[in-house]
This record gives structure tokens, sequence and C-alpha cells, in this order.
């Protein structure tokens, strides 16, 4: 126990060094700064700028110009000024008559978050360069927009453009994709964690004189990684398609070449490539494993390295990867280690009730209970040394990801944070129950039955945990959404915003 004093204190320390040290936030997703033309003019424009927070990716961005009847008008290839990358060109091709004009944009932060939004000008009847019968005209010039990486327009009729109301990255579709995600990755650490950890110590403090449920153990333990690590497998590609439907629309999201720049150009591709192929090499270790599951030391050392990856790659595909230097490494380094807390805890506790407890059961009917005690014995230092470190993780990037306390509050991302915290809060009452009330009376078979169902119980609403997760990882920083209140409704407070919001 002094052990897990003696790492409960360092975490404290590095989690005060961070607060000293790394004060303020870095960065935020990509958003539009300004647009010209911005409202009426008496000049007929021949191009479209729009000045973006982050340098554009060309690739991932489209233009649509939507004319008085209602037509999409032509448009050029889009380029970034010689001046700023930040700031987008789009050559006006079409013929343009005197009326409201509308632009939607679409575009992804570096770190593959995708943002639209819509802007209008209004063109005088009086404006220079009006052509005397182009109003009879417009609708030829009507139909087409812009396509990343073409040179010439496309037909309208398919569209790149997820238009508003479209598929986003907090739609209820992506939320449970992500969710399913963080199951699979929870697993795959947890089966590690049971077998490396759990069982090690287990082994080394009680001489049982029966050891062979142990292997029996790490062998169900096995299985279930292969299992748990064949799932994110397929939520990775579901996943994938989620991500290049919020991004190309449904017209493209299947498009190969758009694929592939999406893989190659964002972090959160490197996220999704670096989370498949650890996901691989897990289905390989654990399959390894499970032929040796007593042994197999290099099997179950390809195991750990694929459950270190898992534990990096949401980290890749959230907040943390649109921060910049210092500041960004440090908070992919803290979801990292949330990451690998959370799963060493839960994740460790959901494999000892479905490999670890059915072993116990299955080692004689004279041990059975004393088993099962061994094993929580065991499994209990791990689970708080992680608990430990799942909070002072978590406070840290609750940090860096909020200007200060006052912005949380009102906010939509601190509403939602507030409400997994309320259910950490139930999760870790519960892990208190099992730890203070359960354990010490385990012995027997009604007892192990008494700690199936209050270990069910706090994975149950872990899991509640892990869904409002998948929904804050998609949710505005309270920083970035006092921007965007800022810059919708500059004469407002944001109070006053939210409100209004919620009604």
């Amino acid at each position: 126990m002094s052990l897990v004093r003696g790492r409960a204190t360092a975490a404290a320390l590095l989690l005060l060094a961070g607060l000293v040290l790394f004060p303020a936030v870095a960065a935020a997703h990509q958003r539009l700064l300004g647009t010209s033309p911005s409202s009426s003019v008496d000049e007929v424009p021949r191009e479209l700028r729009l000045t973006f927070y982050e340098p554009v990716e060309l690739s991932f961005t489209t233009i649509r110009l939507v004319g008085p009847d209602g037509r999409t008008l032509t448009l050029g290839a889009l380029r970034t000024s010689a001046d700023s990358a930040n700031v987008l060109i789009v050559p006006i091709t079409g013929q343009l008559v005197a009326g409201q004009y509308t632009v939607h944009w679409a575009t992804a932060s570096r770190d593959g978050h995708p943002v639209q939004g819509e802007f209008g000008f209004a063109i005088a009847d009086s404006a220079a360069g009006l052509d005397a019968h182009a109003g009879h005209r417009a609708g030829e010039f009507g139909g087409a927009v812009t396509a990343p990486g073409q040179d010439v327009p496309v037909p309208a009729h398919h569209p790149t453009l997820v238009g508003p109301g479209g598929f986003q990255a907090d739609a209820p579709g992506y939320v449970a994709v992500r969710w399913a995600t963080y199951l699979g990755i929870l697993g795959v650490i947890g089966a590690a964690v049971f077998r490396l950890l759990v069982l090690t110590y287990l082994r080394r403090r009680w001489m049982l004189e029966n050891q062979e449920w142990l292997g029996v153990a790490a062998g169900r333990a096995a299985s279930l990684g292969v299992l748990f690590a064949a799932f994110t497998l397929m939520t990775g590609a579901a996943r994938l398609y989620a991500q290049s439907l919020a991004m190309h629309g449904s017209g493209h999201a299947l498009d190969v070449e758009r694929l592939l720049m999406m893989l190659q150009r964002t972090v959160w591709g490197w996220g999704w490539l670096i989370q498949m192929g650890a996901a691989a090499l897990a289905v390989v270790g654990f399959a390894l494993a499970r032929r040796a599951p007593d042994g197999g030391r290099v099997a179950w050392s390809l195991a750990a390295l694929a459950a270190l990856g898992l534990a990096l790659t949401p980290a890749l595909s959230g907040h943390a990867a649109a921060m910049t230097g210092s500041a960004g490494t440090l908070a992919i380094a803290t979801h990292t280690l949330h990451v690998l807390a959370a799963a060493g805890w839960l994740g460790s506790l959901l494999v000892l009730l479905l490999a670890g407890v059915p072993a116990a059961m299955a080692a004689g009917e004279a041990r059975r209970g004393e088993n099962v005690a061994h094993l929580v014995r065991a499994f209990s230092p791990t689970a708080m040394l992680f608990a430990g470190v799942l909070v002072a993780s978590g406070v840290l990037a609750a940090f860096l990801h909020s200007s200060s306390l006052d912005a949380l509050i009102g906010s939509r991302y601190g509403n939602l944070l507030f409400v997994k915290l309320g259910i950490f809060l139930l999760v870790f009452g519960t892990g208190a129950y099992n730890f203070l009330k359960v354990q010490p009376a385990l012995g027997s078979e009604a007892s192990t039955r008494h700690l199936k169902r209050s270990a069910g119980a706090e994975l149950a609403i872990a899991a509640a945990v892990l869904m409002v997760t998948a929904v804050l990882v998609a949710t505005a920083r309270p920083y970035e959404e006092e921007q965007q209140f800022a810059e919708d409704s500059p004469t407002k407070t944001m109070e006053e915003r939210t409100a209004e919001s919620a009604r």
C-alpha cells in the first residue's frame, strides 16, 4: 500500500505542476473570422474571401454560392491567399444579378473536427458591373459547386457540402459509434491490466495451494481480449464512415480519394490508423497468449503494447488534438493517462467478473469463496491506484480545456462535464461500497453473488459515464462557445445567449 500512496503522491505533484506551468488554453477548433463581401455591395464581386482561425485545408473545404432565385452559381477552383494560408479565395465565374446571396461553407479543423456555416451579402440594383440582361440569364449559370482537388465545377446534385441539419460530429449515430469504440478500448486495456497486474500481484502476494485456476483465468482474459480487439476493429470501420459522412456528406462518404486524404492529412486520421493498427496487434497478441496463458511473455507484451497504443487514440480524435505547443503535448499525455486509468480500473473489473470470477469458482467447491476473495483483494490496490490517477488526470484535463471555472458554469460543455462528474461520483461511491462492505465479507458463494451484482451496477453506471464522454468530445469548449456567441450576437452576454438557446 505504501507503493500505492507513493504513486498517488507523484500524480498529485504532476497535477500541481500542470496547473502552475500551463495556465492557458492554446488552441481552438477551426472557425470563420471574417468574410468579403460581408453585407450590401455597390459593385459586383468577382470573388469571395473567407478568413479562418486556422490555415485552410483545401482538400476538406467546399463552398456553395446560392443566388436570389435559389440556384447554385458556378465557382472557380479554391485557393488560399499568397499572404496567408488562413484566407480562402473563391473566384465567382457565374453571372451575378441584383439581390440577396447566401454562401454555405464547410471545412475541418486540424484535428479532423468538421465545421460549417453560412453568411450572406446583397447586390444593390444600381451596383456597378451588373449586366442589364443578367436577370434573364441567371439560370444559365446555376447548378455547380466547387469540389476539393478539382479545377472544374461538378454538378450541383452531387454537393460536397454538409448542409444545415446534416450529419454532424455530435449526431446520435456518431455518439453511439464513439461510445462503442470506448467500450472496446476499455475491454482491451482491461484484459491486459488484469493479466499483467492483478494476476501477477495475486500470484506473488499469496502462495495459493491451487494455482491452476490462475492459468484458466489468464486464458479467459486472453479470449476476452481477442473479442474486445475485434470489436474495436469493427467500431473503427464504423467510425471512419461516420467521420467521412460528417466531413464530406453522404454523396462522398465512401469516396476512396477523400478517405485517403482524411487519413493522411488530419490528426484524426493518424489517430484512426494507430487505433486500427493497435487493435490488430491486440488480436494477434491475445490470440497467441490464449495458447500459453500462464506464460507467453512475448504474446502478453504485444497485448500490452497494443493497449498503450489504443489508450493514445481517443486523444487524437478529441479536443486535445486541436491544441498546439507544450500545452497540446500535455493535453494528449493527460488524456492518454486518463484513458489508461479508466480502463485499468473499470476495464479490469469487467474482465475480473467475466474471466476471473468464473475461473475461481470452477477451481473446486471447497475453495471457491476463498479464491474469489483473494482475486478481489489483488484487484483492489490496482483499482485504487488507477482511480486516483483518473481523478487527477480528469481535473487537469478539465483545466486545460477551459479558461476558467466561470467559463465552465453556464456553458454546454460545462453542463455536460458536471453531469459526467455527477455520474462518476456514483461509480466512485459504488466502488467504495464494494471495497468497504462487499470485499471484507467475501468467502462464500452468497457473497460472490453479491459481488457480481454490486460490481455489475458499478460497470453499468460507468457505461453511462462513457456515453456522456462520447457527447462531450464533440461539444465546443467554453471559450470556443463564448467566441462563437460573441460573433453571432456581440451585444448580448453569454448567459443571455445561453438562456435563449435553451428556450
